[in-house]
């Protein structure tokens, strides 16, 4: 088991203070983070799994106005940035691995005055990612993989343009050396 909370400062970058007509004067973005969790191993399972929430204040964003006109980056009122992360790897048989990840993300604005507590354009509220993979005695290694994203998510901070959830079937291979240098191919 593990928690952690943790304060954070970002400061705004030239390019974010001359993303306007002219130069913005932007804050710094800071954040108090809390996290709790669990990494473990029993037998052949590994797994990961964490709670977080962030505190955004200032956070930098390219926001418009409410009539859609750009504003560049500016500070955003309070965000809240929520999550879980799991991820669970299990060996099935002797060079057979199985490799999952999810992740919920619940990344909105909080009672923003344009925004009100829309989500925060460009992040899908739910992610998966599994593979299965086959090792070889001499390091190399092949197998599909699955990505899914079930739901649609905001692409703008109004809330009004959506892209579409999406599944992507692939498969990776490559070559792992003992000595921990490797390379990989996936499409």
């Amino acid at each position: 088991m593990f928690t952690n909370v943790s304060r954070s400062l970002e400061p705004p970058s030239f390019g974010e203070m001359t993303a306007g007509p002219g130069i913005s004067p932007v804050d710094e973005q800071t954040a108090t983070t809390f996290e709790i969790g669990t990494r473990g191993r029993h037998n052949t399972l590994r797994w990961d799994a964490v709670y977080y929430h962030a505190w955004v204040e200032d956070e930098l964003l390219s926001l418009n106005d409410a009539l859609g006109n750009p504003l560049g980056t500016v500070n955003a009122n309070d965000t809240i940035h929520q999550g879980v992360e799991l991820g669970i790897e299990y060996d099935l048989l002797d060079r057979l691995l199985l490799r999952q990840t999810y992740m919920w993300s619940d990344f909105r604005f909080d009672d923003d005055p344009v925004f009100g507590d829309n989500q925060l354009a460009g992040v899908p509220e739910h992610f998966f990612r599994t593979e299965l993979v086959y090792h070889t005695p001499h390091g190399y290694y092949i197998g599909p993989n699955v990505e899914w994203a079930p739901d649609d998510w905001a692409v703008d901070h109004a809330n009004t343009l959506f892209a579409d959830g999406y599944t992507i079937l692939g498969v990776k291979a490559g070559y792992r050396r003992p000595d921990e240098i490797s390379f990989f191919f996936e499409g």
